[in-house]
């Protein structure tokens, strides 16, 4: 069988791992934020007592509740996470077109993996242009474009992080073929 008849699905598996490593590094970003910050953690929510009491130090608590804070927004979406970091942190991850490209591209991982390509009333109403291919199989478009623009956009948030949080820039590749 020539490999020409499996396009499709080497794209959808090239679009669903460049979008996963896009949000593993935002994951990893805010871990990094919340562990040298400490106070960016700071908010008026509770933890349980017999939680807080696991842990031998302040330390051991604090990269506890960074690990649990973390995986409470990886589960946001990215507009709820953009919203939540622009008013706890000041640091939008993303405006604008940059936003909606994001939250385009994590709508199309999300229908490759979770809904087998095929577009949904959820994603429609969720990017409103994906919704002339409600209830069909999606086509993906020029996955390298939008593999360049999310590696740029993660440079963006690295270089802005870096300045705003007094955190290390990433030594990412040159180039957006070695991501």
């Amino acid at each position: 069988m020539p490999i020409a008849e499996h396009d499709e699905l080497v794209n959808e598996m090239v679009v669903v791992r460049f979008v996963d490593n896009f949000l593993c590094y935002v994951s990893d970003l805010l871990a990094l934020i919340f562990a040298t910050r400490p106070e960016t953690l700071r908010s008026g929510e509770q933890e349980r007592l017999d939680f807080i009491l696991l842990y031998n130090t302040i330390e051991e608590l604090r990269h506890a509740l960074a690990e649990k804070r973390v995986e409470r927004l990886a589960f946001l979406g990215m507009r709820e996470l953009n919203e939540y970091l622009l008013e706890r942190l000041k640091f939008p991850l993303a405006s604008g077109d940059l936003l909606e490209d994001a939250v385009r591209l994590i709508e199309i991982r999300n229908i490759i993996v979770h809904n087998r390509a095929i577009v949904s009333a959820i994603s429609a109403r969720r990017v409103p242009s994906l919704s002339s291919h409600l209830g069909k199989r999606l086509k993906i478009p020029d996955i390298w474009k939008d593999r360049f623009f999310l590696r740029q956009l993660a440079l963006d948030i690295d270089v802005r992080a870096a300045k705003k949080f007094d955190l290390p820039v990433a030594q990412l590749p040159p180039h957006p073929e070695s991501i």
